[in-house]
């Protein structure tokens, strides 16, 4: 299909995926025509997007990927979104009573481009329904702590029995075994149980409250890339496996440098003092109108800064000789004070461009709103608008990472809560009538018009 459009690949997979397998068959009385979509194989309702052959143009890279997102928390919904950005077919397993997350202001984001099933995993039926939607997935991510997952029978352990290629992605706060396996935690748990909060200060100093969820964007980013490697080991082995990543596990990997020890290992970490960076070379300075950062990190960005200060016999003062990481903390100060009397000689800009010109790097110190306006976000289209029926055009993040060839694409809005319950039951095999006696009973929920058929 060389040269084709997206449209024409789209095509050619909707009518592959109508003529695969067995005639199409009425069953329990309900026409293909009830969901606009939906098709029959065999005895099964489908919807999954079918996976492309040699040859196909694919919009994504993970298109023809099913995952079951039964996580309620940010690390969780993350990861699903990151993998749904790349193509993935997402469906959001919600209680009817309320899902927790959506009080989350970045709800929004997190959950955009899936479907939303409202369903009481609790229930005996509807243990049932998410049991179908095992056995159909490829992947399923889950943030229960391990004794919840056990107690309701999705352990990896039981749904492996149901799908032995099911990549089975557990993301509670400290992991499947250990001394903390079954404590609840979330994301300001985790981040301050790794050491984020106690050491950002410096030392000696306070712990720092950081408005980061550092935990739970590191958890999702190992996810996303543990599924993707498990997924491609299962092309080999054919079978799936389990996925740990953990929330501590995501703080400690957002500080992996600073886990390096040894006897002969200088651990900087120890001797910051100051809030305002590392060492004298890598840290904030006031301008005369703003501030900078000043990021020299290493031998050859430390000597073209001292030359383009016109301070190039500081290389060779002893007491900086072993700049820029290594300064003893009882000349720190006198460093600092001699970079900071210079810049704060001159306007911002100045420096910004001067220091540019001699290859030193810096970078003016801005607000998130100021650097949603700077160029090289419209260059690079990082950040993207979503037209959200409930909250009007909402801008959101854009896609994070760029594949040339499969580059994926920003999902349509999150879904209300069980927007998609009717339908996804619907390709489970249920029946119009089952569905609304499943309704009637709390087992699912159903809402804007998938009322009683």
């Amino acid at each position: 299909m060389a040269g084709a459009t997206i449209a024409e690949y789209s095509k050619k997979a909707s009518d592959r995926a109508r003529t695969r397998g067995p005639a199409a068959a009425r069953i329990r009385g309900l026409p293909p025509s009830t969901v606009p979509g939906l098709y029959w194989v065999g005895r099964s309702l489908c919807r999954r997007t079918v996976a492309p052959g040699p040859g196909d143009l694919i919009s994504g890279a993970l298109e023809g990927i099913s995952i079951l997102d039964l996580s309620q928390d940010i690390a969780g919904a993350y990861a699903c979104m990151l993998l749904g950005d790349m193509g993935a077919e997402v469906i959001r397993v919600e209680p009817p009573a309320g899902d927790p997350l959506r009080s989350e202001p970045a709800f929004q984001f997190l959950c955009r481009g899936r479907r939303s099933a409202s369903i009481d995993v609790a229930s005996a039926e509807g243990k049932e329904i998410v049991e179908r939607l095992v056995s159909r997935s490829d992947v399923m991510v889950t943030t229960m702590l391990p004794r919840e997952a056990r107690r309701l029978g999705f352990d990896f352990g039981k749904v492996s029995e149901r799908n032995p290629r099911l990549v089975y992605c557990s993301m509670s706060a400290f992991g499947d075994s250990g001394p903390l396996a079954d404590l609840p935690g979330d994301d300001g748990v985790a981040t301050a149980l790794v050491g984020i909060y106690g050491d950002q200060g410096g030392s000696g100093q306070p712990p720092i409250y950081l408005r980061l969820r550092v935990a739970s964007y590191g958890a999702a980013f190992l996810a996303a890339m543990a599924t993707c490697s498990a997924l491609y080991a299962r092309e080999a082995t054919g079978l799936g496996q389990r996925v740990d990543t953990p929330l501590y596990a995501g703080g400690l990997a957002m500080q992996a440098g600073q886990t390096v020890a040894g006897p002969n290992v200088w651990l900087w970490s120890k001797s910051i003092t100051s809030r305002r960076g590392i060492n004298p070379a890598y840290q904030l300075y006031e301008c005369q109108d703003g501030w900078l950062f000043l990021a020299c990190g290493n031998d050859v960005f430390w000597n073209k800064l001292c030359i383009a200060l016109g301070i190039e016999h500081l290389v060779e003062d002893p007491r900086f000789e072993n700049a820029p990481w290594n300064v003893p903390l009882e000349h720190r100060d006198d460093l600092v004070s001699i970079i900071g009397g210079i810049l704060r000689e001159r306007p911002r800009a100045h420096w910004l461009e001067f220091l540019a010109e001699h290859d030193v790097p810096t970078a003016p110190v801005m607000s998130r709103e100021q650097f949603y306006e700077h160029p090289q976000v419209a260059h690079t289209q990082a950040l993207t608008e979503v037209d959200d029926p409930a909250l009007g055009p909402t801008r959101q993040m854009g896609m994070s990472v760029i594949l040339h060839e499969s580059p994926g694409s920003v999902g349509g809005p999150a879904p209300p809560a069980g927007r998609h319950t009717r339908e996804v039951l619907y390709e489970l095999g249920y029946g119009p009538e089952e569905v609304d006696r499943l309704s009637g009973l709390g087992v699912v929920r159903l809402t804007n018009g998938q009322g009683a058929a």
